[in-house]
């Protein structure tokens, strides 16, 4: 005996297999979304590893003129030594009194040469102002390694991170970012 079988029991099937053609779908496409989402976060981590190993290099210019303005104080003691000779060569006159005669004056010359040698100390306190505009101009090269700075312990913390996300949604492990030595 076979019985003959409704359309609700068709349709029951259709509905069936229609929906298992969805959820199908449905997981394939969720697969999909998973592996773009590795790759992703693979990618990602591998930049961030490249982050770490680079150094940031940049050279800025200066070109200022610094005002200057200062006092400066100055307290010393200076000894000058003196060596010289002094020549001496000039008439005196020199009054005498002569008996019988009276006062007379005499005109008599004098030519010798003196020597002075000696060391004297002057005491030198003063303040001298100085005013001036310095021209500055250099170029200071700054460069700075990722890995010395405090930011790298945050990339490796991120990087980790998404390397292992990565590897739980399926994506092949990836070796660490070896951090390069300048």
């Amino acid at each position: 005996m076979q019985t003959s079988r409704t359309w609700n029991y068709w349709a029951l099937w259709a509905v069936a297999l229609v929906s298992l053609a969805l959820n199908v779908g449905l997981i394939a496409g969720l697969l999909n979304v998973r592996r773009q989402a590795a790759e992703t976060a693979q990618t990602i981590a591998m930049s961030l590893g490249r982050l770490r190993a680079s150094t940031l290099t940049y050279t800025v210019q200066v070109n200022e003129t610094v005002p200057v303005q200062v006092a400066v104080p100055i307290n010393e003691r200076l000894t000058v030594p003196i060596d010289t000779q002094l020549p001496i060569d000039t008439f005196v006159d020199v009054p005498i009194e002569v008996p019988f005669i009276g006062s007379r004056t005499l005109s008599l010359p004098v030519k010798t040469v003196i020597p002075v040698k000696f060391e004297t100390t002057f005491p030198i306190k003063l303040t001298v102002p100085i005013s001036a505009s310095v021209p500055v101009e250099l170029d200071v090269p700054i460069r700075i390694v990722v890995a010395d700075t405090p930011l790298n312990a945050s990339l490796a913390e991120a990087e980790a991170y998404l390397k292992k996300f990565a590897t739980d949604l399926g994506a092949p492990a990836l070796t660490p970012t070896p951090l390069l030595d300048d």
